[in-house]
């Protein structure tokens, strides 16, 4: 009876923190969202097949790389000031930006010459390259106004927009598969779910502020720039590193697997990264939006210690339950044919935990004006990444995904590391904090993970 007592306490504190309700407003509005799209992909893989979904892999890939400095990083600065004069000029940046970043995109791809795409591994994505730059204006516009809705606390509005991007694109993804099977249905509605949710922000967020482009002061946007160069010059930089280890490696096991690995990749990562889509995005989100407050009154380093923990307790076990019990029931759940994704989840589960844990944190280098740190810090991750997947196969008979595997949980450990350090925490008390939310929140799910798999095992 008092273990009852004191779960339900510990359930009603978790829903009195501030913090946590603010990601529940943001993440509860995107769970119809995720849960179409996870009841969507079992239909997905029986109208698209692995082939498709390498396909879809590399562009996927090559447009994350692109669409991560879409906005030159002006965005994530928006929360920022204290003055929303400025903030307002930080959105209009980030906006030309976008439009920038796209042009010089479609301007690269159509005059690439078609030995070039040969050589960088592109192939596959030869035929949708106009579908590259329009991802990347799309994923631009969005992530600007959303950092401007992040601002302003209107959680429950970006919620909205990413219900509407699902559906928008789930439909196209189903449509076109009816009506073909192509992979070009697949590129379509992912370039959709990332970015026409900004057409109900932008009248929105224009209206309000009355906020227009053509009321653009020159000179004050050029102070503005100067005053917050360090994001276009240094995280900038640290972006298109930070997913150039994560996209670029997708890229060569696309190439170097004739077993369509990255289709099969592909499908594992979209279902095991769907708690950090629901509750670590929005995390993130609510976290820059306080992290500016906290710093300034010094108190940064318990808000990332008290952030971490929240995230064990809500989303650590869930994450492992479904990674120990993928390989069983991948097969049940997207047909046969898609058994090797299962495998494949659950040996990225622990990279994907980690990830979970520290991303939405890493804003505290931003907000401690610790750039330089974040790109040495991802620049090596970047080549560790990329080089494990040239080097050990040489030495060993490893397979790519799991080296892939490998090597994101050992840069993701060591980023929990430096953020924790950056904020000000001491790691004793991190460690000691996040261990007792593990074993009281986490293990009864990755138990209870282990029992299901020996019970399925036991009656098969």
């Amino acid at each position: 009876m008092k273990s009852n007592y004191k779960m339900r306490g510990r359930v009603k504190a978790l829903l009195a923190n501030s913090f946590i309700k603010s990601v529940g407003v943001l993440a509860g509005g995107t769970i119809l969202a995720q849960a179409l799209s996870v009841a969507c992909l079992p239909i997905l893989t029986r109208l698209y097949g692995p082939e498709e979904f390498n396909v879809l892999a590399v562009y996927v890939a090559v447009l994350g790389l692109c669409a991560s400095v879409a906005c030159l990083r002006l965005e994530i600065a928006i929360p920022i000031p204290n003055e929303n004069a400025e903030a307002l000029d930080l959105l209009r940046l980030s906006l030309l930006a976008s439009i920038l970043v796209s042009s010089v995109v479609a301007l690269f791809f159509f005059l690439l010459p078609g030995r070039a795409y040969t050589a960088l591994h592109l192939e596959q994505v030869k035929g949708y390259v106009y579908l590259i730059p329009l991802g990347v204006l799309l994923a631009g516009l969005y992530s600007a106004l959303q950092y401007w809705c992040s601002r302003e606390k209107r959680f429950s509005l970006v919620a909205k927009t990413r219900v509407f991007q699902s559906i928008g694109g789930i439909s196209t993804q189903v449509v076109f598969g009816f009506l073909s099977g192509k992979a070009l249905g697949l590129l379509l509605g992912h370039m959709l779910k990332g970015g026409i949710g900004s057409i109900g922000l932008v009248s929105v967020v224009f209206k309000k502020n009355n906020f227009r482009l053509s009321e653009i002061n020159l000179l004050k946007l050029w102070e503005t720039l100067r005053k917050y160069q360090r994001f276009p010059k240094y995280s900038a930089l640290e972006s298109i590193s930070n997913n150039a280890g994560i996209h670029l490696p997708i890229i060569i096991i696309a190439t170097a697997s004739s077993d369509k690995q990255a289709g099969f990749f592909l499908l594992a990562s979209q279902v095991m990264t769907i708690p950090m889509s629901l509750i670590g995005n929005a995390t993130a989100q609510v976290f820059l939006s306080e992290a500016g407050k906290k710093y300034r009154e010094g108190g940064l380093s318990v808000f990332s210690l008290n952030t971490v923990d929240a995230l064990i307790k809500i989303g650590v076990g869930p994450l492992a339950f479904v990674g120990i019990v993928s390989p069983i029931l991948f097969p049940l759940f997207f047909g046969q044919g898609w058994e090797r994704s299962g495998v494949i989840a659950a040996w990225i589960t622990p990279w994907i935990v980690i990830q979970f844990l520290a991303s939405p944190i890493s804003m505290v280098m931003h907000v401690c004006d610790k750039q330089r740190r974040m790109l040495a810090l991802t620049l090596t991750g970047g080549m560790l990444r990329v080089s494990a997947l040239f080097l050990l196969p040489v030495f060993y008979d490893f397979d790519l995904v799991a080296i892939h595997a490998i090597s994101g949980f050992v840069f993701y450990a060591i980023c929990m590391l430096v953020f924790i350090k950056a904020s000000g925490g001491l790691l004793r008390t991190f460690l000691a904090s996040s261990l007792k939310s593990f074993f009281l929140f986490a293990l009864p799910w990755i138990l209870g993970g282990m029992a299901l798999v020996y019970v399925i095992e036991g009656a098969l």
